[in-house]
């Protein structure tokens, strides 16, 4: 059901409406993705990682993580994320590489 906005005329879904909309893309384009790996398993690598599985976005297992020092990632690996030190092993397996690492 549409509403308006409270000054204006333009209607908008309610936010229920959206949010299903956007599950039902996730869905499908989930369905396309099998590994997104990252590299540079720090903060932002972890909180990506965890945050994507915690929203059920995926499996840990499809979130394949690397780090220079890859002994730093063993709670990851203990939750099911594939970890290693190994960028280039870790982007020829994956559809999308997200690039984690300080400039």
């Amino acid at each position: 059901m549409a509403r308006l906005r409270a000054g204006g005329s333009r209607p908008h879904r309610a936010a229920g409406a959206r949010w299903s909309g956007l599950v039902s893309q996730h869905q499908a384009s989930r369905a396309a993705l099998s590994k997104v790996a990252i590299l540079g398993a720090g903060n932002l690598g972890r909180a990506l990682a965890t945050g994507w599985v915690r929203a059920g976005l995926f499996d840990a297992g499809q979130i394949p993580l690397t780090r220079r020092d890859s002994d730093k990632l063993h709670d990851l690996a203990e939750s099911g994320h594939p970890v290693g030190s190994d960028n280039a092993a870790t982007v020829r397996s994956a559809d999308v590489i997200v690039l984690a690492v300080q400039p």
